[in-house]
């Protein structure tokens, strides 16, 4: 086993959002860890010094999402272990996280897409599943043309798929009916 993680509590300012967050997945896990990035925080992770070097650390390229880089690549070619138990805390301070920068956050989507290009190619609705959450983020956040660019790479190889086409319809819409139908979703 290269990592072991551990559940962890997302624990924001408004304290009736707080979730924990309980690992379920182990073992060679590279699609499911594709798909979604159910690790969470590095807070909650412990890994062999070794594997860390060997895979090259954190890339420095990635303005964001440094974490699920380093998973990915260690999923590649190592076993996960989980601890089905709260042990960690993750606090969410709004705007001052890295994850809530939308640029930061939009800049790794793509970093992520090409240098993970085999496995998304391999896994095709893990890609659309990033395309469409990172399209909502967009779409909320009132950045319409940014969500069509986005959502312009699934459609090319979904253009049937309703999820993405919804999204693209409510990228023009004004940012606050659009923040409120995505909001329904949740």
């Amino acid at each position: 086993v290269a990592m072991v993680y551990t559940g962890y509590r997302r624990v924001y300012q408004d304290a009736s959002l707080n979730a924990d967050i309980v690992p379920d997945l182990q073992g060679h896990v590279l699609a499911e860890l594709l798909c979604d990035n159910f690790i969470g925080p590095t807070s909650s992770v412990i890994l062999r010094r070794c594997v860390f070097e060997e895979v090259g650390g954190f890339d420095v390229a990635y303005q964001a999402s440094q974490d699920y880089d380093l998973y990915l690549r260690i999923a590649r070619g190592y076993a996960i272990r989980g601890v089905s138990e709260v042990l960690t805390l993750s606090h969410r301070h709004g705007d001052g996280n890295i994850g809530s920068d939308t640029d930061a956050k939009l800049a790794a989507f793509y970093l992520l897409l090409e240098r993970h290009a085999d496995l998304f190619d391999a896994v095709p609705e893990a890609r659309t599943g990033h395309i469409q959450r990172m399209a909502t983020r967009l779409v909320h956040r009132g950045r319409g043309s940014d969500a069509r660019r986005v959502l312009g790479k699934g459609l090319q190889a979904r253009p049937f798929d309703l999820r993405l086409v919804a999204l693209w319809g409510l990228s023009y819409w004004p940012r606050g009916i659009a923040q409120g139908i995505v909001a329904l979703k949740a």
